[in-house]
């Protein structure tokens, strides 16, 4: 089972695809359809209407450029006898409820013009109660999840899926640049990086694409103007899907999937100049949190009995229970 998310701006041209094929003249092609949270409107018969209600919604969003997820979602000819519509709209209910998109319009369409089953699904992604995207961040890992289990629950052909098991997942990284054969869709990791991430056993960062990062700046620039210091904007970006984490001397921004230098967020930010506006520097802060955490773990003696980097340290409550190191006891 394969699933593979599309985002785009119209809904209207979408959905002209989905119900008529990309001449218009196709629309047996359609085997059923439904609809979530549009009211009585018919997927195939109220396209139209769909499109306006899915535009409408889209526009309390007027920051997000690509409010269409097109999730197309196929099987093997081998699973065509296990398969019926019970089981394909069980699956694309599964997607939207673990994806955080059950209470967004979305309509899905079953076509039968290929050798092989498949449905379509198309959602908003603006939630029409709140005016919020929803985030695509670590989209894949987490539709190919839905799919891994499903496919076992199911009794379904097992794919090698990307993004569920990390150890294979290196694996597969390795054997790829072994062979010089890395084909991967979309942006693609620098041969340096390819080369690091072998040498550190690792599987390799992928940059976001340039269209992205203009997106990711407006979703979460203003956080690092705002931010009071590093356990604020570790706490703004979190909330939003992202994080930052230590790369060489630096940082960088991810959601577990792709990765963006800092200095891509804008004009300004840059780690010196955030380093100078907390009082702190990045690899402090990750030291401190990393021994906070392990104290309240009980995993390590208190702090006043142990030695960190040749010196004593008291600590200091940095708020939610999360202690760090900040200064040498007098």
């Amino acid at each position: 089972m394969i699933g593979k998310p599309i985002y785009g701006n119209g809904f209207r041209g979408c959905l002209s695809y989905l119900t008529r094929g990309r001449q218009r003249k196709n629309p047996e092609r359609v085997e059923w359809s439904s609809t979530r949270n549009l009211g009585r409107l018919d997927a195939q018969g109220d396209a139209k209407e769909i499109g306006r209600i899915m535009r409408a919604t889209a526009n309390l969003s007027s920051r997000t450029k690509k409010p269409v997820l097109h999730l197309p979602v196929s099987w093997t000819k081998e699973d065509a006898p296990n398969l019926d519509r019970e089981k394909m709209e069980r699956i694309a209910d599964r997607l939207l409820k673990e994806l955080g998109l059950e209470n967004h319009q979305a309509a899905i369409y079953a076509h039968n013009d290929t050798g092989h089953k498949h449905i379509h699904i198309l959602v908003n992604r603006i939630d029409p109660e709140t005016g919020r995207a929803w985030s695509t961040s670590r989209d894949w890992q987490r539709i190919n999840k839905v799919l891994a289990d499903e496919e076992r629950e199911l009794g379904l052909d097992l794919v090698d899926h990307w993004g569920v098991d990390f150890e294979r997942d290196l694996e597969r990284v390795k054997e790829r640049i072994e062979r010089d054969d890395l084909d991967i869709e979309g942006p693609k990791p620098s041969e340096g990086e390819l080369q690091q991430a072998l040498k550190e056993n690792r599987v390799p960062d992928i940059p976001f694409e340039k269209s992205q990062l203009k997106d990711l700046r407006d979703l979460i620039g203003v956080d690092f103007s705002e931010a009071a210091s590093w356990k604020d904007l570790e706490d703004r970006l979190g909330a939003k899907g992202y994080t930052l984490m230590p790369k060489g001397q630096g940082a960088i921004i991810t959601d577990g999937r792709q990765v963006a230098k800092l200095s891509q967020m804008g004009r300004g930010v840059r780690l010196s100049a955030l380093e100078e506006g907390f009082g702190k520097s990045y690899r402090e802060w990750t030291q401190c949190r990393a021994l906070g955490l392990s104290h309240m773990q009980g995993t390590s003696p208190r702090i006043e009995d142990r030695e960190v980097t040749g010196r004593f340290y008291i600590w200091d409550d940095i708020g939610e229970g999360v202690n760090c190191p900040l200064r040498e006891p007098l």
